[in-house]
């Protein structure tokens, strides 16, 4: 029997580091061999000093992996030009599409393979995604302050599978959207994807490819790292606004793509998630609070991006307690608490050129197999996943030696609260 080729590509930036890069060699390694294909696995180095031709100095061990494993210095800045590489050697090698990732996730087990079976009429298969349990980010990094803990929380507010229901029942669910964290991908498509810009977006992909032509596996998921910092999530909301100014659609992006529901509605939707679930009072919380956040955030790109931002635009309110919060009006006040950090500064000259990656030092996948075979964090797992029961995740062997696995970064070393 003919053996198909397969091929895997991830975008890597040089800063990650060796220990990211050997973490998701090996992650995405396991899941091609599931597949049980002959796999390349390309690694897209980019980032300001590979850009300079200068070298970097990370290593591959070929014997750890059954997948052929290539390291490919871009010196074209950007995922655009990566994208637009990955997808000339696809062609030259006769491959039709393949899976393109990120660095600092964590793929569940058949992932690749579920996502293998859809439908390859798609142009863009992705798979369902959530942020790693806060638990299991402590164990990883450290304790997290109070603040890095609410925030993490509330950015993710709108996905939770709670809000998620209550959204769906109000008329408000969302369409089929993939993150290019993990997907696969026809190759052609991949060349068109980012719309010509520098960074290839989530938000032009998914506008660029017809709804029609994008498929989200039920049966695929990954995990990603959240974000903790105002600053660095402004930053990463920048890339967006200034993508649809570049094309045009800047207002249209705003309205269509990201624009909120009336008050009224985002009280309901509260109120659903109050009556439906466990915890709805908190679910509830997050929800209106990450409302309240992407109104100003979205108002502070938007001017940033128009040249027209001033501080003094921004409310200061005496924040009220978040325990109190029942309405989209006592959200606004109390998640002014939020911004009193952020650096302006850092802001205000972000991304003029190749925006870098954000939240760079805090890049990093975690091994979840471990955290699997322990039933109190796989059940975390799996209720954050939204997943029907414990069976939807494949049973995963013993762990092998934990002391052989990546040690845990002090977080006091990556703080991303702290000034530099």
């Amino acid at each position: 029997m003919l053996r198909i080729k397969h091929l895997s590509a991830y975008l890597f930036f040089e800063k990650e580091g060796q220990v990211t890069l050997d973490v998701t060699l090996q992650n995405l390694d396991d899941r091609l061999n599931e597949l049980d294909v002959d796999a390349n696995i390309i690694v897209q180095i980019n980032g300001p000093e590979t850009a300079l031709g200068r070298q970097t100095s990370l290593e591959v061990d070929q014997s750890k992996y059954n997948a052929t494993i290539e390291l490919n210095h871009i010196q074209e800045r950007g995922q655009a030009a990566s994208m637009n590489m990955l997808s000339e050697v696809a062609a030259e090698r006769g491959i039709d599409r393949y899976f393109l990732t990120d660095a600092d996730i964590y793929r569940f087990p058949h992932s690749l393979e579920e996502m293998w079976k859809i439908d390859p009429s798609y142009k863009i298969i992705g798979a369902k995604y959530r942020p790693y349990p806060v638990k299991i980010v402590q164990e990883q990094f450290g304790a997290l302050t109070w603040q890095e803990k609410m925030l993490y929380h509330v950015f993710d507010g709108d996905q939770t599978p709670q809000a998620r229901g209550a959204l769906a029942r109000n008329g408000l669910a969302r369409k089929p959207w993939v993150k290019a964290s993990l997907m696969l991908v026809g190759s052609a498509t991949a060349r068109d994807m980012h719309g010509n810009q520098v960074n290839a977006t989530d938000s032009v992909m998914n506008r660029i490819v017809s709804e029609r032509d994008i498929a989200v596996s039920e049966d695929a998921y990954f995990m990603h790292m959240g974000r903790v910092d105002m600053t660095d999530h402004i930053m990463a909301r920048l890339r967006h606004f200034r993508a649809a100014k570049a094309r045009g659609q800047l207002d249209i992006f705003l309205q269509k793509e990201i624009g909120l529901p009336s008050d009224e509605i985002m009280n309901a939707v509260a109120k659903d998630i109050r009556s439906s679930s466990e915890r709805g009072d908190y679910y509830a919380m997050l929800y209106l609070c990450r409302c309240a956040v992407r109104e100003v955030v979205n108002d502070i790109c938007m001017n940033i991006t128009n040249g027209t931002w001033s501080l003094s635009d921004l409310n200061n309110i005496n924040p009220m307690s978040m325990k109190e919060i029942k309405t989209i009006k006592q959200a606004r006040e109390a998640s002014t608490q939020f911004f009193a950090d952020v650096h302006w500064d850092q802001l205000l000259g972000y991304g003029i050129e190749a925006p870098p990656t954000t939240q760079e030092r805090l890049r990093q996948p975690f091994l979840l197999d471990r955290f699997l075979q322990e039933a109190s964090y796989k059940d975390r797992i799996v209720k954050s996943l939204g997943a029907r029961s414990l069976s939807v995740l494949p049973a995963l062997p013993e762990p092998t030696d934990i002391a052989t696995q990546p040690s845990a970064i002090n977080l006091s070393e990556v703080r991303v609260l702290q000034a530099e």
